[in-house]
């Protein structure tokens, strides 16, 4: 079923993305993969059977890798933007003391 290999082939162009901090792109990617998922045909799903059983939990697997790329540079951010915060605090305090 060439729609479980284009499954596929997203979520390894999402993971691609992800690693190069695109956000958009794998927000996009996750749209099409996403539709493509739920506009499969019951009958067909069946017939490939284990294919599809593991292109589901390929897909599954990819989601929550996505999720820990996404949380680690949620904080990777907020530690900079901590950092920077302190940066401009210390600015604003030598300047009001002179």
């Amino acid at each position: 079923m060439d729609e479980l290999a284009r499954i596929e082939a997203l979520g390894a162009a999402m993971l691609a993305a992800a690693d190069a901090a695109e956000w958009d792109e794998v927000a996009r990617l996750d749209d099409e993969r996403h539709a493509r998922l739920t506009s499969l045909d019951m009958q067909d799903f069946l017939s490939v059977g284990e294919e599809a059983q593991r292109v589901l939990e390929d897909a599954l697997e990819i989601t929550q890798r996505l999720l820990k790329i996404a949380r680690d540079a949620r904080a990777t951010h907020l530690d900079e933007l901590t950092a920077l915060q302190r940066g401009q605090r210390a600015s604003r305090a030598y300047l009001s003391s002179e």
